[in-house]
């Protein structure tokens, strides 16, 4: 049995049946001297949330005949490679190549009482010689940057909501809409959520118009604007932070997590896919257990959505029938990220079964959603039961309710790799990121297993 400081190590390398995973390189914050003084309420929540990644999808496709030529003198390059690692700090922007941390590309720093709060690449015009950032603040600006240029002059491409007349609540979360390069929603700590367009000015007087109002499981209201420009919409989603905005594989549905425990999968009436102008209804919801919900992530193939939050746990549901399919306990603290990786190579896996998870705790956990275990209710062991039964009491759950008699699973690997709140997941082909709160390394990159590294040895 390991002691207690063994399972409080934190660690670099850790093995699962596929072999072993290593830590392989670190990304860092720049600016040592840190961030400028925080005093405002909305913004030290904003801070804690940090940092904030994104990567390019895919290997960007469209560049300049010198990257053509630098490209072909080096084939040996991975997809990942070319892929585009952006994150914010607090008070810095910084754009990285994945290949490692010695390829930094920009970086771009903010002063004043309004710092960035999230950000969100825009995906179908990523290239090599074009990235647009959409950059949120904690004052309810928006600002659209060029993240792949050195010229300051061509830098800026927009700024949305400049003078704080539309709300001047701090922006959590941003998403562009899956088919365009142009329309993004931006959410915020007040439960709104904002339909804005690259292309149109601001309202210079923003008066909403009420067009639709659920009021089940929460009160949901859309407005449109009648006026030619940004926002083209807002929705009210209750009264509390929305905390995550994400996109199934098809396009077609839109889920949202809020502190107040809900989440919400909506869908567009007006049209198959989202765009152009929106009628959001609600098709499905899911309520925590307790507390609020911080993340989630739809499953590769759009089977399953994975929630998860203040209750420590990960909820999987199906969101075609809306039932709870399994609960997933492992983390002494909040999750604050999920994600799903297709890539596990493994005779007995199939595309949306391995999820991996990040927490307050500082711990990673793998969990393996196999269908012999995703859809049969399990015999649990003794050691599991009691477990379980100790977590039910100290929350007040009745295990004889309908509600409560659900699959519990146990985590894979459960594997503590920081002594910081750990904040981002992501899995790429041949490695996947995690960001920390560390105050020097803030995104760390892990190899998948190989040849090479299975001989290693690793401290379990």
């Amino acid at each position: 049995m390991r002691n207690d400081q063994s399972a409080s190590e934190v660690k670099i390398k850790f093995k699962t049946r596929e072999g072993f995973w290593h830590k392989i390189d670190e990304f860092p914050d720049e600016s040592k001297n840190g961030s400028s003084a925080i005093t405002s309420t909305a913004t030290r929540a904003a801070m804690m949330a940090m940092p904030i990644v994104d990567i390019t999808n895919e290997k960007i496709s469209s560049i300049s005949k010198m990257d053509l030529n630098r490209k072909e003198n080096s084939k040996s390059e991975s997809d990942n490679e070319q892929k585009s690692l952006v994150y914010c700090t607090g008070k810095d922007v910084y754009h990285y190549l994945m290949t490692s941390s010695d390829s930094f590309v920009d970086r771009r720093s903010y002063k004043g009482g309004a710092l960035p709060s999230t950000l969100k690449i825009c995906q179908r015009t990523a290239t090599l010689d074009t990235l647009r950032v959409a950059i949120g603040f904690t004052a309810g600006q928006l600002q659209i940057i060029d993240m792949a240029t050195p010229d300051d002059n061509k830098r800026s491409l927009q700024k949305i909501n400049d003078e704080r007349s539309i709300d001047n609540a701090s922006i959590i979360v941003i998403q562009w809409l899956p088919k365009s390069s142009n329309q993004l929603l931006a959410a915020n700590q007040k439960g709104n959520i904002y339909l804005y367009s690259t292309e149109k000015q601001d309202c210079t007087n923003f008066s909403p118009v009420q067009t639709s109002h659920q009021k089940i499981p929460i009160s949901f209201k859309q407005f449109d604007n009648e006026k030619n420009g940004n926002p083209e919409q807002k929705w009210s989603v209750g009264t509390t932070p929305i905390t995550s905005l994400e996109f199934n594989p098809a396009g077609d549905r839109l889920a949202i997590t809020s502190r107040n425990g809900y989440c919400l999968i909506l869908r567009n009436s007006n049209a198959k896919q989202f765009e152009g102008k929106l009628d959001l209804e609600i098709d499905k919801q899911v309520k925590s257990y307790f507390g609020g919900f911080l993340c989630c992530a739809w499953s590769p193939s759009g089977r399953f959505l994975a929630v998860g939050g203040e209750d420590d746990l990960i909820t999987v549901m199906s969101p075609d029938s809306g039932k709870i399919i399994c609960r997933c306990q492992g983390h002494r603290s909040w999750i604050s990220a999920i994600a799903w990786d297709p890539f596990v190579e493994s005779a007995s896996v199939n595309i949306d079964s391995r999820l991996g998870s990040v927490g307050q705790d500082g711990i990673l956990c793998f969990w393996e959603l196999a269908n012999d275990v995703m859809f049969p209710r399990r015999t649990r062991t003794f050691s599991e039961s009691e477990r379980i039964n100790s977590f039910n009491m100290r929350n007040g759950i009745d295990p004889k309710k309908e509600e409560d008699q659900i699959t519990i699973l146990e985590p894979l690997i459960e594997k503590r790799v920081s002594p910081e709140r750990l904040t981002h997941l992501s899995f790429h082909e041949d490695c996947f990121l995690m960001a920390s709160q560390d105050k020097d390394q803030l995104i760390f990159k892990w190899s998948r297993p190989n040849s090479k590294n299975d001989s290693i040895d690793v401290q379990l």
